[in-house]
């Protein structure tokens, strides 16, 4: 008898759990540009830092789906690949919720917050996995590169045009259409997938 984990079947077009982790993967896509426009009206702390962990709920759940349908490719790598991102991304909104405590120590809030990058630079070769994984057809499958390329684009705005208001508003607007186009790619999977069981 086999003791592999994996095998390949027969999924249907429409499942429950797959219906929830997309709801709350669009729920989620704008949160960050919202996040940034209430930091920049001064919006309370509170407000800011739970808008960031819903943004990264939803990132979570766009993952979890790229996971569940092996969409960056079945190999032992996408599979690391996706779990050290979903750690990441863990540890990113601990940073979020540590800057609702009062007093507690600044050190701690920099040292999980630079997994928000970091998750960034994981999601660019995530994307880039997905776009040569073949489980993704034509145009769709360069669609979650818009959402893999925003750390890198903020970055060049943020070096070179720091002070031009329209290009900031682009970063902004440019994380909701991406993680938005990142959960509409992966919503085309094919109606058979080696699903992990």
């Amino acid at each position: 008898m086999s003791t592999s984990t994996n095998r390949e079947i027969k999924v249907p077009t429409h499942r429950p759990s797959d219906q929830l982790l997309k709801i709350i993967a669009y729920v989620g896509a704008p949160c960050l540009t919202l996040s940034f426009t209430m930091e920049k009206y001064q919006s309370p702390k509170w407000i800011i830092a739970t808008t960031g962990v819903l943004f990264l709920f939803g990132w979570i759940c766009s993952i979890l789906f790229i996971r569940r349908y092996k969409l960056a490719g079945a190999s032992l790598l996408a599979n690391i690949l996706t779990y050290v991102l979903l750690i990441s991304l863990l540890l990113a909104a601990i940073s979020n919720i540590l800057a609702l405590i009062p007093g507690f120590p600044t050190a701690y809030f920099y040292l999980f917050d630079l997994f928000w990058p970091i998750s960034n630079v994981l999601l660019l070769v995530l994307t880039i996995s997905i776009a040569f994984s073949g489980a993704l057809k034509g145009w769709r499958k360069y669609l979650p590169l818009v959402a893999g390329c925003w750390l890198p684009v903020a970055m060049i705005i943020n070096l070179h045009a720091a002070n031009n208001r329209w290009l900031n508003y682009l970063v902004e607007v440019h994380a909701t259409i991406g993680w938005l186009l990142l959960i509409l790619a992966i919503s085309f999977k094919n109606r058979t997938q080696q699903l992990l069981v």
